[in-house]
């Protein structure tokens, strides 16, 4: 009965000290949706930004920046170097899920090439 009540005791401070850390956390700030974030620290992360000029379909760069593809190959090679250093099953997983996105990303694209549409305001089937 004394070790049960023990283990309650660390569960619930384990809990506490886990709250506690989640609030601490800040959220990242929204600069632009969609395009530019910044966090707590002021490092920030920029993604090109296109939008359509005038009536015309074609997409027009706003201002230059990353991918999707691009951050998550960045992801990719943090996760990597990471594994090497200490291997882990999460990691790997996270690897398999980045690969998985990046392969979903590059699918999207050469459909929207295929139907002509690439660079373009306009939906793809």
């Amino acid at each position: 009965m004394k070790e049960l009540r023990r283990r309650r005791k660390d569960v619930a401070k384990r809990l506490r000290k886990r709250k506690k850390t989640q609030k601490e956390k800040k959220a990242m700030k929204v600069i632009d949706k969609g395009h530019f974030y910044e966090n707590d620290t002021g490092e920030r992360i920029r993604f090109a930004k296109k939008q359509p000029a005038g009536s015309e379909s074609k997409l027009n760069l706003v201002y230059d920046g990353f991918t999707n593809e691009e951050v998550v190959e960045i992801l990719l090679d943090r996760l990597l170097y990471f594994n090497w250093e200490l291997p882990c099953r999460e990691n790997d997983w996270a690897m398999v899920k980045l690969q998985e996105a990046l392969m979903w990303l590059e699918l999207r694209t050469k459909r929207r090439e295929a139907q002509g549409v690439e660079t373009t305001a306009k939906a793809h089937a």
